[in-house]
Formats: structure tokens, C-alpha cells, sequence
């Protein structure tokens, strides 16, 4: 490491790159594992959650009790997992039984954009001209990776409630930012998705009195779908919540539009499924404008500050 400061900062900002290029690409991989699983059984979406949060939780508690790190630390500020995962993925839920999931994939790849917005409201941290500049242009490169192809019946009402979905995941994020300075990834991760996992319970419970969760029927599914959880949750959350402590909210937002990318890049390789040429055109904008987000010049003036603000302090944690 390059001991001038701005040498530090480079290197800072690249290793955030790297956690934010692993998160997406396990998110993208979950959300495949999670399709088939989907597909393959008749397990409610519901339980398929809940037994998802099920093995996150204990796997992350399991590995921080290993590290000699106590999760009960970071209970009180993991509330905001009841953002997300748990509010935010109910929407969701919700809005794709009346809208498409051609429209509901376009309206998630608006994330990026959400974030920096709610960041710069809630934590007066305005993003630089560049960050807003590459960040705008890898949504569009997503927006283009979604879209293309997107047909099937949509309603207002759906719509409305999947974009609630994403406010709830922005919002998480950009609260989140503010507590891992405080708190280990992975204790926090933990924490987070113990309040999740409480939420899925209570929805699963009364999903179950109305007769319409369907729990896994056997080892193999319960291993399958508690192996996609892994994927879908503890690995990405942990390597979400560290990269956030190198880089600002809405650098790390931008990378979330490389999830489309290695969506569709696992959707052809794993599930055979065909790529279109306007696609590939959308993932080689995002990767573009992802490289533009890495390869930065270091601030000046008055972007300075609130750049130099965002990366946190890579601290010991719990």
C-alpha cells in the first residue's frame, strides 16, 4: 500500500470495489439458485425465506461465535434489517402478484439512483458530479439488460409497490452505511437478519393460518433452499456491509447495477436461458461505467469533503 494518502484512498476505494463486485455476483448467483429452487419444488415463497434467513443466521452467528464475536453487540442497530431483507422483499412479493416480472426486474435496477437521492436527503452527503454521472449510466446500462424483452401484463398497484421495495432496500443501505462504522460486517450482518428472520416468522405464521405456505417436504429440498440462502444472504450481506466501509453510498450504489449483469450471465450459462445483442449492450455500458467509478481521480475542492467523508475508517469491529 502506497503510504501517500492518496495512494491509501486508491487502494481503498478499489478493495470496496472488489467486496461490492463479490456481493453481486453471489446475489445475482442466489437469485438464480433461488429460481430453480422456485421452480423445481412447490415450496411457498414464504418458507422458502424463512428457511433461507434460517441458515444465514445460524451460519453467520456460527462463524462470528468461531471469531470470538458477539452478535448481541450489534442487536440494537440491526433493526434495519427489517428494511431488508424483510420489508423490502414482502413489497416485492406483493407487487409481483399484479404486475410483471419483466416490470418488477426494471423497476429494481432504479436502486442505484435511489440511494445516492436518499443519501444526500438523510445524510447530507452530496454525491460528486462523477459519482452521479457514472452511477446514472450504469442504471441505464441495467435499465437496458431488464428491459429488453420485458412484456406480460403490468398494474399501477404492482408497480407502485415493487418501487416501495426499492425505496425500503435504499433506505437500508444508506442507514446501514452510517452503523457498520460501528459494528464488525459480520456481527452486524447477523443482527440484521435475526430481525429479518423474526418478520419472515410472524408472516409465515399468518400465511400458515390462512393455508397457503408450503414448507419444504423433505433433507433435499430443506438443503437446497437453506445452500441458496447462503448465497442469497449471508455471503453477500457481509461482503455488502464491508465494502461500505470503503466506499461512499453512492459509489457502492453503482455497483448494484452489475447484479443484472452477472444475473444474466449466470440465467445463460446455469439455466440455459438465451442473451439478447441489446443486452450484452446494457452489460457493456454498466461494466463501462463501473470501471469509471473505480478508476476515479481523487476529489478537489469542494467534492473533496463529502467524498473523503464517505469512506469510513477500517476499524476493528464488535
Amino acid at each position: 500500500m502506497s503510504r501517500h494518502p492518496g495512494g491509501r484512498a486508491v487502494t481503498a476505494v478499489r478493495l470496496g470495489a472488489l467486496l461490492m463486485i463479490g456481493s453481486a455476483a453471489c446475489w445475482a448467483l442466489g437469485l438464480v439458485a433461488s429460481k430453480a429452487v422456485l421452480d423445481g419444488t412447490d415450496v411457498s415463497s414464504t418458507s422458502i425465506l424463512t428457511v433461507q434467513l434460517g441458515s444465514s443466521v445460524a451460519v453467520l452467528v456460527a462463524v462470528a461465535a468461531a471469531r470470538r464475536q458477539r452478535v448481541a453487540g450489534a442487536w440494537r442497530d440491526g433493526w434495519t434489517g427489517v428494511l431488508e431483507p424483510g420489508i423490502a422483499y414482502h413489497l416485492s412479493l406483493a407487487g409481483l402478484a399484479t404486475t410483471s416480472a419483466a416490470n418488477a426486474t426494471v423497476i429494481a435496477s432504479l436502486e442505484p439512483v435511489v440511494i445516492p437521492a436518499l443519501a444526500w436527503w438523510l445524510l447530507r452527503t452530496r454525491p460528486t458530479r462523477l459519482q452521479w454521472s457514472m452511477t446514472s449510466l450504469a442504471t441505464v446500462g441495467a435499465l437496458v439488460v431488464a428491459w429488453d424483452g420485458a412484456g406480460g401484463e403490468s398494474s399501477v398497484v404492482g408497480d407502485v409497490l415493487v418501487f416501495a421495495s426499492v425505496v425500503a432496500a435504499a433506505l437500508y443501505v444508506v442507514l446501514s452505511h452510517r452503523q457498520v462504522e460501528h459494528h464488525d460486517p459480520l456481527t452486524l450482518a447477523a443482527a440484521q437478519q435475526g430481525w429479518a428472520l423474526g418478520l419472515c416468522l410472524v408472516v409465515a405464521v399468518v400465511a400458515d393460518a390462512g393455508g397457503v405456505t408450503a414448507w419444504p417436504s423433505g433433507a433435499a429440498e430443506t438443503l437446497a433452499i437453506a445452500g441458496s440462502g447462503l448465497l442469497n444472504y449471508a455471503v453477500p450481506f457481509v461482503l455488502y456491509l464491508a465494502a461500505l466501509r470503503y466506499l461512499p453510498v453512492a459509489s457502492a450504489a453503482g455497483y448494484l447495477s452489475s447484479i443484472p449483469v452477472f444475473g444474466l450471465a449466470a440465467s445463460a450459462a446455469l439455466l440455459g436461458e438465451s442473451v439478447s445483442v441489446v443486452q450484452v449492450v446494457g452489460a457493456v455500458v454498466v461494466v463501462l461505467a463501473l470501471v469509471g467509478l473505480t478508476r476515479r481521480p481523487a476529489p478537489t475542492g469542494a467534492d473533496a469533503a463529502p467524498e473523503q467523508a464517505g469512506v469510513a475508517a477500517v476499524a476493528p469491529g464488535d
